[in-house]
């Protein structure tokens, strides 16, 4: 239930909602003091939560011998709610893109959330041209946990496919991090330095842009698109590349 609790989250729920809406997907249908048992809620937090899932229609809610019965409505609902959300994003970015009267020079980008830091990670290697340059400044231990090993393994298996060359400067290299180089078939190379300040967070250097990532939680990427920008930082990590050992 944790897993689907997590899904829902990442739908808009909150995990309150998320909960509640798992224990009536349980049952038939279900009065407030009942989700108040199965829960272990307080009743304001039950109450709350019961008028906000009623107003997103995600739940029905009836009276018997005057008591209120709340009950699921179809769950197909939370599908039919993304794809309005996505309707209407894209009428909101074509509306946008309207008003764009000058050449953008620059982009900044915020991910937010472990979905989309994975997310941005997998776009970043389908998008890199075979044979390019990855520069990493610092690599967080925590990095293998939020990806995961299915995905790691496969962003490595794409990045030796397409021959993508990484250098990474980082204040320690651990097991992981030296196992993960072994795998790359040669294509990472990487440095332990001084000059790396710490290990919660690491900024990705590639031809067009930069990606500051910070691998405390809340998890977040902030990746500006600027080839300008791109340049003087890698000028400013091969000068680092360069200086150590």
């Amino acid at each position: 239930m944790t897993e689907v609790n997590k899904k829902l989250r990442e739908l808009g729920l909150t995990y309150n909602q998320a909960t509640i809406y798992l224990e009536l997907a349980k049952v038939e249908k279900a009065k407030a003091g009942e989700i108040i048992k199965a829960t272990g809620f307080h009743r304001n937090i039950i109450y709350n939560c019961l008028e906000e899932l009623t107003k997103l229609s995600l739940i029905a809610v009836s009276k018997e011998d005057g008591v209120h019965v709340y009950k699921l409505t179809d769950p197909e609902k939370l599908i039919r709610d993304q794809e309005d959300r996505v309707e209407k994003s894209k009428k909101l970015v074509k509306y946008i893109s309207k008003l764009k009267t000058i050449p953008e020079m620059q982009k900044i980008i915020v991910h937010e959330g472990q979905s989309e830091f994975l997310a941005h990670t997998r776009n970043t290697y389908q998008r890199i041209k075979s044979g390019d340059m990855v520069r990493l400044l610092g690599i967080s231990p925590k990095f293998h946990d939020i990806m995961a090993e299915e995905i790691g393994e496969r962003i490595q298996k794409v990045s030796n496919f397409k021959k993508i060359r990484s250098k990474i400067l980082a204040k320690n290299l651990d097991k992981k991090d030296l196992e993960y180089i072994k795998s790359s078939q040669g294509y990472i190379e990487a440095k332990e330095s001084e000059l790396v300040a710490n290990d919660t967070n690491s900024i990705e250097i590639l031809e067009d842009r930069i990606a500051i990532k910070s691998f405390a939680e809340p998890y977040f990427i902030v990746e500006i698109i600027n080839p300008q920008l791109a340049k003087n930082y890698q000028k400013y990590f091969d000068f680092i590349w360069d200086s150590t050992k």
